[in-house]
């Protein structure tokens, strides 16, 4: 055989020796191909993009027209056989190979080799939040995170770059996450998660009430009351600063109370007053002089009228300098 022949030129029977044995033949001639791939652009989808959706068989122009990816052509990438991608990337130097012995790529023609990019997808992380805590005198936390936009399904277990998605915290108050990360394949839009922790309830007990004469307020007297706070927690209790419903007179009249609390860990509570407390007013009684008539000095009024008559006669009253019969 003659290696020098260019097959693409014959178009008739020529006589070959092979082995000493001449025959003549007609010989099997390629057609010769370029390619043209250039640049193309996706975004992740998570799943494999298969390299002939971008690059049909057009690629050759109308003498590969016929041609089928896989079957009569193959592209190759990094010198290892490629037919899709999935992850985000730039892929440069992207060429292809004919399986297709009737073609053959020409070589001193103009080719030109492939580059995809597949660009990220977009995708919103939001940290968890949680305003069911109450204070307790322990450290409570909120973590997780949810994710929106990942696409074909995917979970946030493939976001294994998201970090900061817990807040915790021990006195009430509200505490708030502080999300980050990076992922390959999304660009991420963080929106952060908060943990509210609500003040306990620390209700006064134990006071009691105290009746009064009129007075022509409404002060009232409560002493005792105690509040039992968790355990190692400095909380002081004032006095009740009290007061009835009205100034007059009455019988289990309501009483309000105004405690209040202090001490290192007071914020953490709410103050809740004593129910239920009641007391008294009783009238109050004109004074008077258990005697006979008689002059009292001026100076002595304020003596005479701090003797209490609700059990005797009045015989005389005081006035000033003698008395009024």
């Amino acid at each position: 055989t003659d290696s020098t022949l260019d097959k693409t030129q014959i178009l008739y029977p020529i006589l070959i020796t092979n082995n000493g044995v001449t025959s003549w033949v007609m010989p099997l001639y390629t057609t010769l191909l370029t390619y043209n791939l250039g640049t193309k652009n996706s975004t992740y989808t998570g799943r494999d993009q298969s390299l002939s959706s971008f690059w049909t068989n057009s690629i050759f122009g109308t003498a590969g027209s016929s041609l089928v990816a896989g079957t009569d052509y193959k592209f190759v990438y990094n010198s290892t056989d490629i037919t899709s991608f999935k992850n985000v990337g730039t892929y440069n130097g992207i060429t292809v190979e004919l399986l297709n012995a009737d073609y053959e790529i020409d070589s001193s023609g103009t080719n030109s080799n492939g580059t995809l990019t597949i660009a990220k997808a977009n995708a919103t992380v939001t940290a968890n939040s949680d305003t069911s805590k109450v204070y307790n005198g322990q450290v409570q936390s909120v973590t997780g995170f949810s994710a929106t936009g990942l696409v074909n399904n995917e979970t946030i277990s493939v976001l294994d770059g998201v970090s900061g998605a817990t807040a915790s915290g021990t006195n009430a108050g509200t505490y708030s996450t502080a999300l980050a990360g990076t992922d390959e394949n999304y660009n991420l839009t963080f929106e952060n998660g908060t943990l509210t922790i609500a003040k306990a309830d620390l209700t006064v007990s134990g006071a009691t009430a105290s009746n009064k004469v009129y007075d022509a307020t409404n002060t009232a007297t409560v002493t005792g009351g105690v509040v039992t706070a968790f355990f190692g927690d400095r909380v002081i209790l004032s006095a009740a600063n009290a007061t009835f419903v009205d100034k007059n007179v009455g019988t289990a009249k309501a009483i309000t109370t105004a405690y209040t609390i202090s001490g290192t860990d007071a914020d953490n509570y709410n103050l809740i007053q004593q129910a239920g407390l009641t007391a008294d007013i009783v009238p109050l009684v004109d004074y008077a002089i258990i005697s006979s008539v008689q002059t009292v000095p001026q100076n002595n009024i304020a003596n005479i009228a701090t003797q209490d008559i609700r059990s005797a006669t009045v015989v005389s009253t005081v006035t000033e300098g003698k008395p009024t019969e």
